[in-house]
């Protein structure tokens, strides 16, 4: 099937490397997705599984995937070139209803959508308290945007994409959640998890204690099938890639691949990691 890359201007999207994925995540009849976030992995791979569920700690981004599929494409388009703006002010008021909705309206989602299509380089970012606070980018709703729009709506509501949803929470959270209630036999486990060893800026909350809480889990779990993706920068990993290596449970892939921000940091020495834990194999 064809890869489509999502609506979701994300940093650390995946769709540049869902070729690459796509032969290393194995059949099963689920597929999670932990650390979902634009969905590109999720989505793109729905037609090989019966089930996909992909999860973020962000409600709002959870509620925004979940519109794509209920709302009809021309409603969706209509109402964010209307939150959208170019305009300083516009962009203004809408960062600061959003910031003033109560936390499960259900128009937080259309509103930080809206924020992301027009915020400084169309990246994220919240203060300590939760607040929207990034920038003004002087952009808005485009037309190969609203295209990306209808080419995803019609993927999620293909037979490939109905057996797709959409959940948060914290990434423990959601992973304790499934080892309770979800058969290891079957089941698909995909991470892409920050990485603790870059300095973006989604990265920020992550530190070397969320490495091993996630190892851990994935260790005390071994009857799962995961895949994880990371990356080398300057020879140097993370500790997360370090104990999952010195397991000796995982095998590694290596791919050549240079983030936009690492262009424009003028650093191109990085690998892209993909763990597979060697029961993929099997």
């Amino acid at each position: 099937m064809e890869y489509i890359n999502s609506p979701f201007p994300y940093a650390g999207c995946k769709y540049d490397l869902l070729e690459h994925l796509d032969r290393a995540i194995p059949q099963g009849e689920r597929l999670f997705d932990v650390f979902g976030s634009s969905g590109a992995v999720g989505v793109n791979l729905s037609y090989r599984f019966k089930y996909v569920c992909v999860t973020d700690i962000l409600r709002d981004l959870v509620m925004m995937h979940r519109a794509f599929q209920s709302d009809e494409p021309d409603a969706i388009i209509e109402k964010l070139r209307e939150l959208s703006s170019k305009e300083p002010e516009k962009y203004a008021e809408l960062r600061n209803a959003y910031n003033e909705l109560e936390k499960h309206d259900p128009e937080r989602g259309y509103r930080l959508y809206g924020l992301i299509l027009s915020c400084t380089n169309n990246l994220m970012r919240f203060n300590l308290k939760g607040g929207f606070n990034q920038t003004c980018g002087k952009r808005q709703l485009t037309a190969p945007k609203e295209k990306e729009i209808r080419a995803w709506c019609e993927r999620l509501r293909s037979d490939a994409g109905k057996g797709v949803m959409f959940g948060y929470g914290p990434f423990d959270r959601v992973l304790d959640s499934m080892a309770q209630r979800v058969p290891s036999e079957g089941t698909v486990v995909y991470l892409d998890p920050p990485y603790s060893n870059t300095e973006a800026g989604y990265n920020s909350t992550w530190t070397v204690n969320d490495d091993d809480k996630l190892s851990a889990f994935m260790l005390a779990h071994p009857d799962y099938k995961y895949v994880l993706s990371s990356c080398s920068k300057d020879g140097k990993t993370t500790r997360l890639i370090e104990t999952l290596q010195a397991s000796g449970k995982y095998d590694t892939i290596e791919v050549p691949h240079v983030y936009k921000a690492a262009k424009k940091s003028k650093s191109s020495n990085t690998l892209e990691l993909i763990l597979r834990s060697k029961n993929c194999n099997g």
